[in-house]
Formats: structure tokens, sequence, C-alpha cells
């Protein structure tokens, strides 16, 4: 008959392991293997398999650095510590803060000594906000987005539309790349639907090539536009679709047939053809 040696009880009660230091063993329910009550330096404690504990997976509570066992009174950025609570499920330990807003909010302990959590979130928030104004974007920024979408274009090659642009050789001029409040200055507020367009599409983004365009104009603007002449006259695809009343894609599709101006005319316009 062959006997299967048993495990050596290995008693580790007052061991350090990193942070933590072994107290007493315990049994955890449906859990094979030895577990041990540690008590981390930070004041927390946690309950943490052998194993892990001479391995050194695990060297602390959770804390990272470690915090003090009571926090209670103490600042961290806006936040001021009102008492501790529950530990989570990994057992570190967290606090209940309010912040100089009012709001109050559950943080681990070790977002509080580290720095990572400095508010309840409305720090973020008002960054954001300040950096909006500080340019001068009372009305939420429209004229600073489209500024930074300009340079994102004529800058990045990880633009989706730096081939239209940057890589054709468009650039800014030097009083707006670097100047956002020159820019506004110069072009004034966007009115609400326009989006900025440059008038010579082969010019660059300057004061005396750029203005306030409707959808419609800067899609007339286009270096793809097609020119399309009827009854003597001449104009692009865009306006004879407005000028028909007709959907682009129509006039489109059957200019791809072969069919003329007259012919399309007479179909969907004269006759009122679908």
């Amino acid at each position: 008959m062959i006997y299967k040696e048993m495990s050596k009880f290995i008693d580790i009660t007052g061991q350090r392991f990193g942070k933590l230091v072994a107290t007493k063993r315990v049994n955890k329910i449906n859990q094979h293997g030895s577990y041990w009550l540690c008590k981390c330096d930070c004041g927390n404690e946690c309950i943490v398999a052998t194993g892990d504990l001479r391995s050194g997976n695990t060297k602390s509570c959770g804390c990272q650095g470690g915090v003090l066992k009571d926090l209670t009174g103490m600042k961290f950025g806006r936040l001021t510590v009102l008492q501790r609570v529950e530990n989570d499920k990994k057992g570190n330990a967290r606090f209940l803060c309010q912040c100089i807003c009012d709001n109050t909010i559950i943080v681990l302990g070790w977002c509080l000594s580290t720095g990572r959590t400095r508010s309840c979130g409305c720090l973020q928030k008002e960054c954001v906000r300040n950096r909006t104004l500080t340019h001068g974007d009372s009305n939420g920024g429209l004229e600073y987005s489209k500024w930074l979408s300009m340079k994102s274009r004529c800058l990045y090659q990880s633009s989706d539309q730096y081939h239209n642009y940057g890589a054709r050789g468009i650039k800014i001029c030097d009083r707006w790349i670097n100047s956002y409040e020159n820019f506004l200055k110069d072009m004034g507020r966007c009115p609400l639907g326009l989006t900025l367009e440059r008038i010579d599409t082969n010019g660059n983004y300057e004061p005396s090539n750029c203005k306030w365009a409707t959808i419609y104009e800067q899609a007339g603007n286009r270096r793809n536009n097609r020119l399309l002449t009827f009854n003597g006259r001449t104009q692009i695809m865009m306006d004879w679709v407005r000028e028909w009343g007709i959907a682009r894609p129509t006039l489109y599709r059957n200019l791809k047939k072969g069919r003329t101006m007259e012919e399309i005319f007479n179909l969907f316009v004269k006759k009122g053809g679908n």
C-alpha cells in the first residue's frame, strides 16, 4: 500500500512578509489550503493564503505605500476624511470623504495617500471648464474646437483628414498656429450651423483666406466638385441639385449611366419623374 505523506504544517505566526505580519491561522469556508490573518503596517487586517505570503505574491493589504490606520480629519486635495468604512472585497481600506463642493465619496486609502484621488470628480470638470474659459469660450468652445480640428488635419498624420490637408502642403499661418486668441479675434464667433472654410481650397489657413460658411457653401468649394453645363449655364453638381429639387444620388447615377443634363432635366424635373 502506498501512503501519501501529509504536508507538514509550518507555523509562521509573527513572521513578516513585506508589510504584512502573520498573526494567526484561519479557516476559509469552501477553500483548500491554509490561510493567515495578517496585519499590515498601515493598520489594516487581511486574510492571505500561506503560499501567497511565502512566494512574495502578496506583500501588503493592498494599501500600496501604506496609509495611517485612522485618517479621520485629514485633508487630501479637496477631500476631508470623515470616517473609515468597511474594507472592499480585496481587504483594501476605504474612507468616507467630503469634498469642498459638499459631495461625499468613498475612496481607497492608498488613493488618498498617493494623491491619485484629490476630489469627488469636480476638480477635473473644473479644469476642463477653466481651460475653455481661458480661451474666452463662454459659448461652450465652438470656435476652439474648430481651431483644434484645423490644427489636427494640417499637423497630425494620425488625423483621418491629414491626407487632404497637411499631406497636400496646406499650412496654418504663424498668427494662428499657436494662438487661439488671435484666431478668435480674426474670425469672430462662428454663427450656429456654419463651419470653417478656406476660400481658395489650395490656399493656407489664414485670415485673408478663411470664412465661416454653410455646409452647402463648403461643399461647393471642394476640389473634386464636378462642373455641369445646361442651357448655357455652368455650375457645380450641388447647385443643380438644389435648383432642380432632386437628390444628388439621382443626378449622379443618371450621369454615370450616360444620360445628358437635358435628358435628366426632362425625365426628373420637367415631367416630375422618379
